[in-house]
């Protein structure tokens, strides 16, 4: 019989999700829906407007209202507010009571989304200033083709330390918000057009 174990963690790109949820739009059950929430929610910091107001959402936090919910999940209205309500009882899920009826939280988000640990450079090896790491996680993301990277390793080293840091964090945020990820940039357009400074609007 084959054995298989149940610990550790599969890395799974998130546009192949994405692909198998557009072919299979309805949630199988409860702990599909679940997953479908995990992958939603915030993966990082993000302010969001409404009615003129900012709201910070945390990782592992989401404000889309249960009309988002329902859709993203492929169900009704009423069963998609079932489910969160029977998430909240097992605290699987938690609201947020800062006024935001739609505020919630994954309390284990951390536990359930493994980071892969990051790797000290070797002793007596120059630093790259991090560019590895955002190419990596770039084409990660994306799935976009590896090319220019010598272009684009220029763009980064006249980078600022700050821009680097919200270049590698907010590459999620802005292949997120793309309407149509056939048009996503290239790694090197990505830096020099600044698209990690990109604002974003919450939508509903």
């Amino acid at each position: 019989m084959l054995e298989t174990t149940e610990k550790g963690y599969v890395m799974v790109p998130r546009q192949l999700i994405h692909d198998i949820i557009r072919e299979c739009p309805e949630a199988a059950g409860e702990q599909e829906a679940f997953l479908r929430v995990l992958l939603y929610a915030n993966y990082k910091e993000s302010v969001y407007r409404r009615n003129g107001v900012e709201y910070v959402c945390a990782r592992g936090e989401s404000l889309f209202s249960y009309l988002q919910w329902a859709e993203i999940l492929g169900w009704s209205r009423g069963r998609t507010m079932r489910f969160f309500k029977r998430m909240f009882a097992c605290e699987r899920l938690v609201h947020l009571d800062d006024g935001l009826s739609t505020h919630i939280r994954i309390p284990d988000y951390d536990v359930r989304i493994s980071r892969a640990a990051k790797k000290e450079p070797a002793s007596g090896t120059p630093s790259d200033n991090g560019f590895k790491a955002f190419w990596e996680q770039y084409h990660e993301i994306t799935r976009k083709d590896k090319v220019n990277p010598g272009k684009a390793r220029k763009v980064w080293n006249k980078l600022s330390a700050g821009e680097r840091i919200a270049a590698l964090e907010n590459i999620e945020t802005y292949y997120y918000h793309l309407n149509n990820t056939l048009f996503c940039l290239q790694a090197v357009n990505y830096l020099s057009h600044k698209a990690f400074l990109n604002e974003y609007e919450y939508e509903y």
